[in-house]
Formats: C-alpha cells, sequence, structure tokens
C-alpha cells in the first residue's frame, strides 16, 4: 500500500492489496526522520501520553451543511435525556456535621458588613441564540438537557448547546447554519462524525486569537474507548476551518462532564470518571499540547493524570474538579501550572473549604508531568450548607411544572484566571442551600448562587480568599424565597465580579439573571439583582428534572469590561423539551479597556516568496509575554497585545522549515506593529490534505478496481506541505502483499511548488 499520511488514507480497494508497502522519495523532497511543598492529599499520580489517533482539516464552517443524515444513534427516538452520569452524587452526611449549618456569607446578612451601594449594570441587549427544535431541525431529535455555553471574541460569538453549534456577531446576526457538533468533524469519519452525545464546551483562546470546540463520543457508555473530539479553528474566524483532533481517552474511563481551559502552554481539561460506565471512580485531569494544535501537527499528543476516588481523594463532597481558563491581555507567569479546583464541605467531607492543585505540563519530557497539591491547599472559605434534596427535583418552579436538577455537589464552569498589573484572580462559584431549615424535599431547600474569587500579589504567594459572597437576599424564611443555582462567573479589568444564574421558585418562572459586585467592594455589598431575560413558562413533567447543566459568563476581549452571559429558559407554556437560549451583555460603567495595540504580518518562503500557513509567530518579552499566533493559509497573522517592547520569531516544524532570526518590535496603545519573515527549510510530501482518494487506478477490465489476473497501471497525486519547492521527486512503490507483482516501480514526479498538487508522470503498474 502506498505509506499513509498524517491526515489521509488511501481507498480501501488499494489499500486491501497493497497492506504493507512503501512509497519513498528521494532528492530534495526526501523527509527526515521525525522523534515521534506542599503536603498534597494527591500524590505519587503517574501521567500516561497519548496520540490523537485521527487528525485532519474541515471546510469552513459557514460553507456546512445545516441539516445531515439522521444520527444512527437516535433513530426512532424523538426526545431524550442526554448523558444520565451527570448527576450530583447521593452523598452521605458526615456523622456529627452541623444540622442544619448557615451560610455566614450571605450579602447583607454578615453582622457589620459594609452596605455600600453597588449598583449593577443593566443589560446593553441580548438576542436569541440556539434552542432544542434547532436540534430537529438537524434531524438530532429534541434533548434535555442544553448544557448552554458560549464564549466572545474580537469580533463573534460562538454558542454550544446539547447538540449544535452556531457562530454569531455581536448583534446576535447568524454568521453560519445551524450545525451538529458531528458535522463539523466530517472529514475526519470514525464516531466524532458519526454521533453527539453532548457536553460540548467552546473556548476563546485569548492568546493566540483561536477558538477550540469539544465534545466526547462513545459508542457506548459502559464500554471504552471514549473520545475526545477537538477541533482548533486555523484562523480568528470561527466561521472559517478548523484543524481536527480525535483522541482515544486512557483506560476505561468514562470521561463525563468534561469542562475546558485555555492555558499558555496548553488545553486543560478536567472529567468526572466512571470505569466502564459504572460508579463513580474520581476524577481525570488532561493537558492537549496547545502549540501543535495552533498548527494542525498530528503529533499533538495529550497528558493524562487519574485521581482515583479514594482516601487519597481529594474531596468527600464534589464529584468535579475544574481547570483554570486564561482571560485578560496579561499572562500568568512564565512556567506558571494550570491551576485546577474542587470543594469540599463539612456536610459531607471534611471541612468548608476549596482545594488548588498545580497541573504541570511537559511536553518535552511528558514523564516529568506533575499534578500536586498547592501549598497553601485547601484554602478555608465561609461555611456554607450544601445539601440538597435526594434525586434531581430540588427546584420548584410555577406548577404544573416539574421541579428542576441544582447540580450543587460541584463549582461550577468556569474557574477564570486573569492577571490585572500582577494582582492574579481566580474567580468560580457554586451552589448552596440557604433555607436554614433541614433539606427533606424541594419543599425545604432553597438554592443561592456562591461566588469565589481567590487572589495572590506575586508569582510565588499563595492564593487567598479575597472575596465570597452568596446573593440570597430572601433568605433565612425557611424555604420560601427564590432558588438562583447553576452559575458562571467572571471577572473584568478593573476587578468587576459578575455572577450569572437561573431564578426560580413556586411563583417565579424560571429566569435568566445576574448580580455584579464592583471592583471597590466587598460581597457583603451584593444589591441589585437584574433580570437579563424574564421566565416565559415552565419546563413539563417528563423533561428528567435536568436543567443547564451548565452556563458561561464570559468578557469581551475588545474592551476586557464588557460581559456576555449565555443561560437557558422556556418559551410561554408548560412544555417538555423545549428549552431556548438567550445571550445577553451589560458593563459596568467605572471600567476602562486596557491599553492594546496589534502585531500583523505575513510569512513567506525565502526562495519562492510563497505564503506559508502552519507557522507559530510567538513573542517574548513585553506584559503579554509568550502571547502567539498561527498563519492562515494566506501566511497572514494577527496578535493582540499590551504596550511595550517584544521579541518575535516563526517558526513551523510541521513543514520543515527553519526558524526565522528574531527582531524586536515596538506595540503602542491602538497602534499596529509589523513583523514580516521569509522562512527557509525543506519541502515535505504528503497525500493531498483535501482529497480523500489520491490515488487512482487504470488498465485492467476498467473497472477501476485491481482484480487478480489483470495489469493496472497506478497513479499517485502528492501534495508539497513543505518550506520550499520540491525538486527532482522520485517514487518508489514496493509490497510485501503476497502474489502481488510490482513491474514499474519508479516513477519521477514534476517539481512541486509549496502547496502545490503533483502526479507521478510514469504510471506506477500492478498485476
Amino acid at each position: 500500500m502506498i505509506s499513509r499520511t498524517y491526515k489521509k488514507l488511501l481507498p480501501v480497494a488499494v489499500l486491501a492489496v497493497f497492506v504493507a508497502a512503501l512509497f519513498a522519495l528521494s532528492g530534495e523532497a526526501q523527509q527526515k526522520n521525525k522523534p515521534s511543598s506542599a503536603p498534597a492529599k494527591v500524590q505519587g499520580l503517574k501521567p500516561q501520553v497519548l496520540q490523537a489517533v485521527k487528525t485532519g482539516e474541515s471546510i469552513a464552517v459557514r460553507d456546512m451543511p445545516a441539516g445531515g443524515e439522521i444520527d444512527l444513534a437516535l433513530t426512532g427516538l424523538d426526545r431524550r435525556v442526554i448523558n444520565e452520569k451527570n448527576a450530583a452524587l447521593e452523598r452521605v452526611r458526615r456523622p456529627g456535621a452541623p444540622l442544619p449549618s448557615i451560610d455566614v456569607a450571605i450579602a447583607g446578612k454578615q453582622a457589620n458588613s459594609p452596605q455600600i451601594s453597588s449598583v449593577t449594570p443593566p443589560p446593553l441587549g441580548s438576542f436569541e441564540a440556539l434552542s432544542d427544535p434547532d436540534n430537529s431541525s438537524v434531524s438530532l431529535g429534541l434533548v434535555n438537557p442544553p448544557d448552554t455555553n458560549a464564549d466572545v471574541g474580537y469580533t463573534q460569538i460562538v454558542e454550544t448547546v446539547n447538540s449544535v453549534f452556531r457562530v454569531y456577531d455581536k448583534t446576535g446576526a447568524p454568521l453560519s447554519p445551524v450545525i451538529k457538533q458531528s458535522t463539523l468533524f466530517a472529514s475526519l469519519g470514525g464516531i466524532c462524525s458519526q454521533v453527539d452525545h453532548g457536553d460540548p464546551v467552546v473556548l476563546h483562546d485569548r492568546i493566540a486569537d483561536r477558538w477550540n470546540i469539544s465534545q466526547f463520543s462513545f459508542a457506548s457508555q459502559t464500554v471504552p474507548p471514549f473520545h475526545q473530539c477537538v477541533a482548533v479553528s486555523k484562523t480568528s474566524d470561527a466561521a472559517g476551518e478548523y484543524y481536527l483532533y480525535d483522541f482515544v481517552l486512557p483506560g476505561n474511563e468514562f470521561p463525563d462532564y468534561p469542562k475546558l481551559g485555555a492555558w499558555p502552554d496548553g488545553y486543560y481539561m478536567s472529567s468526572r470518571q466512571f470505569t466502564n460506565g459504572g460508579p463513580f471512580n474520581g476524577v481525570g485531569a488532561f493537558a492537549f499540547n496547545r502549540a501543535k494544535m495552533l498548527v494542525g501537527d498530528p503529533t499533538a499528543e495529550l497528558i493524562y493524570f487519574s485521581i482515583p476516588n479514594d482516601a487519597n481523594y481529594p474531596s468527600g463532597t464534589s464529584s468535579g474538579i475544574i481547570p483554570s481558563d486564561h482571560d485578560g491581555l496579561l499572562p500568568p507567569p512564565p512556567g506558571a501550572p494550570n491551576v485546577f479546583a474542587i470543594y469540599d464541605s463539612d456536610e459531607f467531607g471534611a471541612a468548608d473549604e476549596v482545594h488548588m492543585f498545580n497541573f504541570h505540563a511537559d511536553f518535552a519530557t511528558p514523564a516529568n508531568s506533575t499534578f500536586t497539591e498547592r501549598a497553601e491547599s485547601p484554602i478555608a472559605v465561609p461555611a456554607f450548607n450544601d445539601e440538597e434534596p435526594a434525586g434531581r427535583a430540588d427546584i420548584e418552579e410555577p406548577a404544573p411544572g416539574e421541579n428542576l436538577d441544582s447540580i450543587p455537589d460541584r463549582l461550577m464552569h468556569k474557574l477564570v484566571y486573569r492577571n490585572r498589573g500582577g494582582v492574579e484572580s481566580l474567580v468560580t462559584n457554586h451552589t448552596v442551600n440557604v433555607s436554614g431549615v433541614t433539606v427533606t424535599n424541594a419543599g425545604t431547600y432553597q438554592a443561592a448562587s456562591r461566588y469565589y474569587e481567590f487572589r495572590k500579589s506575586a508569582p510565588g504567594d499563595p492564593y487567598t480568599v479575597y472575596d465570597a459572597a452568596t446573593y440570597a437576599p430572601d433568605a433565612g424564611n425557611g424555604a420560601t424565597g427564590i432558588n438562583r443555582w447553576m452559575g458562571s462567573t467572571n471577572i473584568d479589568n478593573q476587578g468587576n465580579l459578575a455572577m450569572g444564574y437561573s431564578t426560580s421558585s413556586t411563583t417565579l418562572l424560571p429566569s435568566i439573571a445576574y448580580v455584579g459586585r464592583a471592583f471597590n467592594e466587598l460581597g457583603a455589598s451584593l444589591t441589585n439583582e437584574v433580570i437579563l431575560f424574564p421566565g416565559q413558562g415552565t419546563q413539563a413533567a417528563g423533561s428528567g428534572n435536568r436543567w443547564g447543566d451548565y452556563t458561561s459568563m464570559s468578557v469581551d476581549p475588545t474592551d476586557d469590561c464588557t460581559f456576555w452571559y449565555a443561560n437557558e429558559y422556556d418559551p410561554p407554556g408548560n412544555t417538555g423539551f423545549n428549552w431556548h437560549t438567550r445571550i445577553g451583555d451589560f458593563k459596568f460603567p467605572t471600567c476602562t479597556p486596557p491599553a492594546q495595540g496589534t502585531l500583523t504580518g505575513t510569512i513567506t518562503a525565502c526562495d519562492s516568496g510563497a505564503a506559508i500557513g502552519e507557522v507559530l509567530v510567538q513573542t517574548t518579552g513585553g506584559p503579554s509575554e509568550g502571547f502567539s499566533a498561527a498563519t492562515a493559509d494566506n501566511g497572514t497573522y494577527t496578535i493582540h497585545l499590551a504596550p511595550g517592547t517584544y521579541t518575535v520569531t516563526a517558526s513551523s516544524g510541521i513543514r520543515n522549515c527553519q526558524a526565522s532570526a528574531s527582531s524586536q518590535v515596538v506595540i503602542t496603545d491602538g497602534g499596529t506593529a509589523t513583523f514580516n519573515a521569509c522562512l527557509d527549510g525543506v519541502a515535505k510530501i504528503i497525500l493531498p490534505e483535501n482529497n480523500p482518494a489520491p490515488a487512482t487506478v487504470s488498465g485492467g477490465n476498467g473497472n477501476g478496481q485491481i482484480d487478480a489476473n489483470e495489469c493496472n497501471m497506478l497513479n499517485v497525486a502528492v501534495q508539497n506541505a513543505g518550506c520550499a519547492p520540491a525538486r527532482n521527486v522520485v517514487a518508489t512503490l514496493s509490497t510485501s502483499t503476497p502474489n502481488v507483482q510490482i513491474s514499474q516501480a519508479n516513477s519521477d514526479y514534476p517539481d512541486i511548488p509549496i502547496n502545490g498538487t503533483a502526479t507521478n508522470t510514469t504510471p506506477f503498474k500492478v498485476s
């Protein structure tokens, strides 16, 4: 057979005959061989390393079909509740735990708490986004819950839900059709392109101005393998093309509830693990090689740690851990590890506290990677109560609507990191109970959203609780107040914090709300809840009690001040499997954008002047140390940076390019600096990236197949994906398949320019 390229396979008919053939190249085009303090509770974990099993490229999202073939996994199903594993665990109360315990961080309830008048800003607007009927429009049927998640870039917003996604501009105008997650992975083939099992996440990678869209995939919840399907945009255009990766995750652990975060050295992910789909068995921590994925490198790998659910497990309370996700113009200090966090409580575990862990991923020497608890961990937090009713029926809504799931046993999406002039913050939230009475059912339970801001002021400092608050202004009257749950939190450039959530009660239709804390206040003064979008209807019985399972609060990179919040609501009436989503924005009037400039340019080949894509342009020095971007197919790139002096280089190992000479650029506020470079290197011959059948068969009986007792001619198209034109190319075909004879084994190719394609001048002959 012709040897497999890094992105495409030959047709099955050819593979069946040439099972062990070698396609060898000589001359300038020949390829070189590539080398493929804490007193922690969690200690001695060993990393596992795996490469993607499939890689490829998508067509532009704006050109993808809105419809598609019916998902075979759903044939005959009209409605379904997805991912039943994503349930709060039925936890066992710790002997001697307070009953009931009282939340001491309810806004405005603390003794001697300051009563500054915090004014949560009103909405600037909102728009209608994806809905459950959109699933039906692409032949997926109706599903529950939506898993609402959106993120914002410089010009676009991307929303993912179960089981579709869409790209919008900031007015809410669609820039793409409604697209199944699996359609994005169509060119890969395999399970990523076939099923839509959900738990999607979209990230805007601020450092590279790229988009990351992922979901898990599997044939069975109880039988491995389990896959994570990850797409990284080739440019800053979310409606453009994507590099595609299919990772088979290690072991027998079903990777429930994956949550992702962007970091300078990797894309980090967490999961809730169920061995062979059985009982909860701990959590997983993953790091994907971001630098390789930004340029479509097929050797991109993941590093994985399994944290078992045993005596060393970091929480007796929570079944979910989350990674940090970078926001803002300033990166973490050089070499800073990604921080994972999980909470514990004195009802079910050791104490009311948050555990933090450092994940240091070493992609150069993966065995040196570590996952360890930070020295200051666990961090004590103000007392709270996290009891819940048994099962999923926690949150009351007006009759005849069913009770809704609160998912109070984990920190909620996301754990946001922001560096503001050396002050590093991590913010997140979770759902607590503020009824003040013993919880036996939904009538004795009142959910509230609690946030944390952890801060440190120097790279070597510990994180401490800067602020923590529970927003429940009507708490203290039993369980008669409003439920607030399914939260998401973020922080802007000035330090203003916003927390969005759902609200509901026996008299209040489920609505979308948020509350803010000004930069110069503490959470004790939280007031002025704002309704982003009022409830329209209720969720009918039979919908599995599912609501969520997460929402998203993001901050706009254009000004680092405007918050964008995405959550669900139900339309008028009492309907099942009919959720809708809404995305809205608001801004604290005191917030001012940080100074910001642009670095742009074009990378070409030195000997031909051809534009080169898949080149990583990297910056060192300056406030935005380590920001980088990959070039598009036309060789262009753009990087947004804080003002300062930077050293810039360009390199592309995947194209066999030598690194450019470094150059200094000065970025000014509102200005644009230019770094152009040409790269030297050698050619790199592959089978054409966008041609699923690069080999053609002729002769014989004319049926295009290689049959017994006939002589066939074989033409093979190849592409030059290297850093220089390919000249003097000679190919040799061989086989070890019994009874196959090659009578014409050698063939020349014409010279092939960068990104060009050519076919052998003399056909190979096979019988």
